[in-house]
């Protein structure tokens, strides 16, 4: 298997724009690399080439227009679609012939993106309803230990992108992506 060679940021649209190392010195084993992936479908090529690597802890962001292949590249990394070409490399092995479920076991899952609020229920409130699926406690109406731990955390998470004067409002009152310095 050869070295990923990412693609270069200003490339045609669809690929991806990968952070470069700086500094000399050897880097860790990623952990996720693809390379040479593609996808096709007849003389569709919904994924063409793609390389990339993600070093773990590392947060990257893929965008393009509807149709340039994002959620088929995802797809094609969980193991829920099988590349026409190219290899997935997780945590340092090849598991471009695993499918979707032996990938899950190993930590390498897609999830989905979902902004659905509960409108009836405070900024704090829609984020402790995260905070118990996450911790599987539930909260109470007569709160204990764990129920103020998870409210803690939301408001340190919502500190965290400015909304720490917005916890008490209604989460319909919030637009979205918008500034949230309002």
């Amino acid at each position: 298997m050869s070295t990923p060679q990412p693609s270069r940021a200003g490339s045609t649209p669809g690929h991806i724009a990968e952070a470069e190392h700086l500094g000399g010195g050897t880097q860790p084993t990623p952990l996720l690399s693809a390379v040479g992936l593609s996808l096709h479908y007849g003389k569709l090529r919904a994924v063409d080439d793609v390389s990339l690597t993600v070093d773990a802890g590392a947060r990257h962001a893929l965008i393009g227009p509807n149709g340039a292949g994002k959620s088929s590249l995802f797809a094609v990394l969980a193991g829920s679609t099988r590349a026409t070409s190219g290899d997935v490399v997780f945590q340092g092995e090849d598991v471009s012939r695993e499918n979707e479920v032996r990938r899950a076991r190993r930590g390498l899952v897609r999830t989905y993106q979902h902004a659905n609020l509960f409108l009836g229920l405070s900024v704090l409130e829609n984020v402790c309803a995260a905070g118990e699926r996450v911790s599987g406690h539930p909260l109470r109406p007569w709160p204990s230990r764990a129920d103020r731990q998870i409210r803690a955390r939301a408001a340190e998470h919502l500190d965290q992108v400015g909304l720490a004067d917005r916890l008490a409002a209604p989460a319909a009152s919030l637009s979205h992506g918008g500034d949230s310095s309002k």
